[in-house]
Order: structure tokens, then C-alpha cells, then sequence
């Protein structure tokens, strides 16, 4: 029963952090944490059916949750606010650049 508490409580702390630092709640990380950390605290719980999570499979949760935050975090540190093709586009440019991609 520690370790998904552990597992929840580093959640809560990753989502306040995107929060004080982005300035926003629904971010795609926070809401990939809040469903991980649910899913953990249901299976806490024995809400959810399972098998008991051995310590591979933990390990795995812990780690691949935090490179998704660290990985996260550096790539929205070190993208362009904006992107260099976006320099001079009015509403017809970008509505033609809607329809290429499409």
C-alpha cells in the first residue's frame, strides 16, 4: 500500500509544479498523471480488478512516468514560441496552409 501512495503523491507534486510553471491546469502531461495516479489509487483500493504489481512493474510506472515529465518539461523549455514559417501569415495564408497539410 506504500507504493502506490508514493506513486501518488510524486503525481500530485509533478501536476503542481506544470501548474505553478505553465500557468495551467489542462495540460496534456497533467491530465496523462491524473489518469495514471487514478488508475494506481483504484487499484490501491482493489476497485479495479488485477493482479498484484510486482516491483519490475513498478519500476516501470515510476520511470516511464518520469521521463513523460522530464521530457515534458525540457521540450516545452526549449521549443520556439514561434515557429519560423508562421513569421508574416495572415488569415488566407494560414487557411492555405490548412488545406496542404490536410
Amino acid at each position: 500500500m506504500a507504493i502506490p501512495m508514493i506513486y501518488i503523491l510524486m503525481c500530485a507534486i509533478m501536476i503542481f509544479y506544470n501548474y505553478y510553471t505553465h500557468y495551467r491546469v489542462f495540460i496534456s502531461i497533467n491530465i496523462y498523471l491524473s489518469i495514471w495516479a487514478a488508475m494506481v489509487f483504484f487499484h490501491a483500493l482493489k476497485w479495479i480488478d488485477y493482479y498484484t504489481l510486482e516491483a519490475n512493474t513498478w519500476l516501470v510506472i515510476f520511470t516511464t512516468t518520469i521521463f513523460a515529465f522530464v521530457g515534458f518539461n525540457f521540450g516545452y523549455k526549449i521549443r520556439p514560441k514561434r515557429l519560423p514559417f508562421m513569421k508574416d501569415m495572415d488569415q488566407k495564408g494560414m487557411e492555405k496552409n490548412i488545406l496542404i497539410i490536410s
